[in-house]
């Protein structure tokens, strides 16, 4: 334990050094990725919270744009494809172009972020939340967030199927908020009723 005070200093240093370098060279993933490292670093020189805890601040690090930018346009048009042939097997011939599936002229756009990496990224996070509220132990957490995160992208596509449905239906700018925010916002809801449930018990 008497190398974490040392560690966290030069944590502390390194995430400090990366949001000024973030903001010398307009990177805001840089200087996003410096906030964890140095929360890390101050909660190692305090020694606490632990460590379970600090790693989760990593989540607060967007994905950045390039990531998706990799398999654009060619995910969200395959996507697309794929939306469109189930949606006709149930009989709504909703037509797909690109990224975009348009039914009676209304529309909904796909967008590479749909591919499901970001549902599984919360998923996980909410996992590593509740292993560590419970006390496991930091491998346990990890295997239970891993698990947690190939759930997230299993349950991807029924999640745009469920947001797509909001296109025949006619209002597909819902779908369309609920496929962007709706796997956060419910997760978050999920979070905060079971602390207020702890809170009561």
């Amino acid at each position: 334990h008497s190398r974490r005070p040392r560690l966290g200093w030069s944590l502390l240093a390194l995430g400090f050094m990366a949001q000024l370098l973030g903001a010398a060279s307009s990177s805001g993933f840089i200087a996003q990725c410096g906030i964890p490292v140095s929360i890390l670093g101050v909660g190692l020189i305090l020694g606490r919270p632990g460590l379970a805890t600090l790693l989760l601040t990593f989540g607060l690090v967007p994905v950045p744009v390039f990531v998706f930018a990799i398999g654009s346009p060619g995910i969200e048009s395959r996507i697309a494809d794929a939306t469109s042939g189930l949606f006709a097997l149930l009989g709504w011939p909703i037509a797909a172009g690109g990224p975009l599936l348009q039914f009676e002229g209304r529309r909904f756009e796909l967008f590479t972020s749909d591919a499901g990496l970001l549902t599984a990224i919360c998923f996980a996070e909410l996992a590593w939340f509740r292993g560590m509220r419970e006390g496991l132990h930091l491998g346990e957490i990890c295997v239970r967030g891993l698990r947690a995160g190939l759930l997230g992208f299993a349950a991807q596509p029924l999640l745009i199927a469920l947001c797509v449905v909001t296109l025949p239906l006619g209002f597909p700018e819902v779908g369309r908020f609920l496929l962007s925010h709706g796997v956060p916002i419910a997760l978050a809801a999920v979070v905060i009723a079971g602390e207020a449930r702890g809170d009561r018990t």
